[in-house]
């Protein structure tokens, strides 16, 4: 390098390459709930600024290089790139240009930089082209990084002189609004899908796909790094997550179904589609009522002497905590009383779900039901079944086998149920209504 007319050596080593104005996020691989707030290649081991050195509790998986990050579609990447001089340099070293080129995606540029004295600098700059505006996508944004003591580019006519520096590696989310207040990495992922949507229809359709099947069915959703999301799988009962957040970072990915709620609206908000919570609750009139999930079946005809719920249901005491009861854990014959659970519908990532009987549901309505794909109108969309329905009725018709009320005089637990049949007053309802 020349500085000043005087000639001396120094190599010059890429250490980082930062991606500073994607979305913060929080990567769901573990416990670990530190934000990234700025997307490094490579990733990072220990925390950032952290004295003394720790270890970060999440890491990236090593094949990956750097850290995700997450765009707005439209937005123009900036960057920081970071290397060290050896030996340190001691005076100022003027006309720097840094070029990073990433084929399809643009160049990020850094011209006539003057390299202050030291070991070790930074210098931030921003990508000439911006990302597809209206598009989702998901790539690898592997980054060629040249240096020459020139104001020309590497790329220039005629080039100059240039250097290799380093290469810099970021897988890279891009969503339609990077809305989200409280972001997880598989937020982003749901929210992309295979990429290439280019309006909240097409980017409803790609996130709904990965909860639901074309015929209804769960999809059985996965984190971004391929965990299994369950709803209440075998082994875990009304314990299981309760949130989104929750559902993501314990490692059984268990969850109820606000968790399952939660994660969906998450993700369609990522695209800027907005969505309304909708309990599913008993109608007042049978307010000390539970529902019963399909499928069961009577094991005789019943001795609860009470001919609108002949049959008794005997639940799982403690299942949730003291005062709870639940079908966790089960006994081997599946008998509940004289009800057995029977197969009947699945949950995402179980079939059947371990938990059956309830007193409320949640589930999503589409504010813009104009948005929900031909083979599933919705506008009520159940992320923890896959199913979609139109009306509380709809849901009652094809999801619901019975209702149970309280033993009088005998314990939470103890209960006496009824089978629903078709064209049985409706004992349900949505809230907000429908």
């Amino acid at each position: 390098v020349v500085a000043n007319g005087q000639v001396f050596a120094t190599k010059l080593t890429l250490t980082s390459f930062s991606l500073i104005n994607g979305k913060f996020y929080r990567r769901d691989c573990g416990t670990d709930q530190t934000y990234i707030l700025e997307a490094t290649s490579p990733a990072p081991l220990n925390v950032p600024n952290s004295n003394p050195p720790m270890q970060v509790a999440c890491p990236q998986k090593p094949e990956l290089g750097g850290d995700h990050a997450i765009f707005a579609a439209g937005t123009s990447m900036v960057g920081r790139l970071t290397f060290t001089m050896d030996p340190p340099i001691t005076q100022s070293i003027p006309g720097v240009y840094f070029e990073g080129t990433t084929g399809l995606t643009g160049t990020f540029q850094f011209a006539n930089i003057t390299i202050e004295p030291g070991g070790t600098f930074s210098v931030t700059g921003i990508n000439n082209t911006a990302l597809p505006f209206q598009q989702t996508q998901f790539f690898t944004l592997n980054t060629n990084w040249k240096v020459s003591q020139s104001l020309g580019s590497c790329l220039g006519s005629p080039p100059a002189t240039c250097a290799q520096l380093g290469v810099s590696s970021h897988p890279i989310y891009v969503v339609l609004a990077a809305t989200s207040s409280d972001t997880y990495l598989t937020y982003a992922s749901l929210a992309v899908g295979n990429g290439g949507a280019t309006d909240q229809r097409t980017a409803f359709a790609q996130t709904w796909g990965q909860f639901s099947t074309v015929l209804g069915q769960p999809a059985n959703v996965k984190t971004w790094d391929g965990r299994p999301l369950s709803y209440y799988p075998q082994g875990l009962g009304f314990s299981c997550a309760r949130d989104a957040g929750e559902l993501l970072t314990k490692f059984d990915g268990g969850g109820q179904c606000d968790s399952f709620r939660l994660l969906l609206a998450a993700a369609l908000e990522m695209n800027g589609i907005i969505s309304t919570k909708i309990s599913i609750l008993n109608n007042p009139l049978n307010q000390f009522q539970s529902f019963l999930v399909k499928d069961w079946s009577p094991q005789g005809a019943g001795t609860s002497q009470d001919p609108a719920y002949p049959f008794r249901l005997n639940l799982i005491p403690g299942d949730g905590g003291p005062g709870y009861s639940g079908m966790y854990p089960p006994p081997a014959n599946l008998i509940f009383g004289e009800l057995k659970s029977e197969p009947g519908l699945a949950g995402q990532n179980t079939a059947p779900p371990s938990e059956k009987v309830f007193g409320s549901h949640y589930i999503i309505k589409l504010i813009n039901s104009s948005i929900a794909p031909s083979y599933q109108p919705g506008p009520f969309f159940d992320p923890s079944y896959g199913a979609n329905y139109a009306s509380s009725d709809d849901f009652e018709n094809n999801s619901i086998w019975g209702y149970a009320i309280q033993l009088p005089g005998g314990l939470p637990s103890q209960r006496k149920a009824v089978k629903r049949n078709q064209g049985d007053p409706f004992r349900l309802l949505f809230s907000p209504p429908n």
